[in-house]
């Protein structure tokens, strides 16, 4: 299968991991401080991340999945700090005719057959914080209950 191999910079979402889905879409105005994209700029799905590297000046840092972090400071099992250049991606793709360029916004999302969208338990609590002095709206909040056994 074709792959595509791109760089970013440190940190990454903590959340993103091998096996997740990455996207990439190219914004196209500036708003507010902003670059953001107008509804016209279709999303690029690029692949399954089947790679992902953590680079340093000195070369890779071993055993990203052993830390579970991305950060710009992650110290290995040898007791040497690491300072996190850039991170190198590695995605399985067959469609994306035009792999992500220097500006282009990337992203991720987890694999629904995999990674259910939902809370389990009997008990749930939600806070919405908002540290912003500008007005704010909250669209809506939603929730789902069903019984799951008797």
């Amino acid at each position: 299968m074709p792959e595509v191999t791109f760089y970013i910079n440190p940190p990454v979402n903590f959340s993103f991991k091998e096996g997740d889905i990455c996207h990439y879409i190219t914004p196209n105005a500036f708003s507010g401080g902003f670059n953001t994209h107008t509804a016209n700029t279709p999303m690029v799905t690029i692949g399954k991340c089947k790679k992902i590297q953590l680079i340093d000046y000195e070369g890779i840092i071993p055993n990203y999945n052993d830390t579970g972090v991305i950060g710009d400071n992650i110290t290995n099992s040898s007791g040497t700090d690491n300072n996190v250049d850039t991170v190198k991606i590695i995605c399985d793709t067959s469609e994306v005719a035009n792999p992500p360029s220097a500006n282009d916004f990337i992203f991720f999302s987890k694999d629904r057959r995999v990674n259910e969208n939902n809370a389990t338990g009997y008990y749930g609590k939600f806070t919405f914080k908002n540290n912003s002095r500008e007005k704010a709206e909250l669209f809506t909040v939603a929730c789902d209950i069903s019984e799951s056994s008797k």
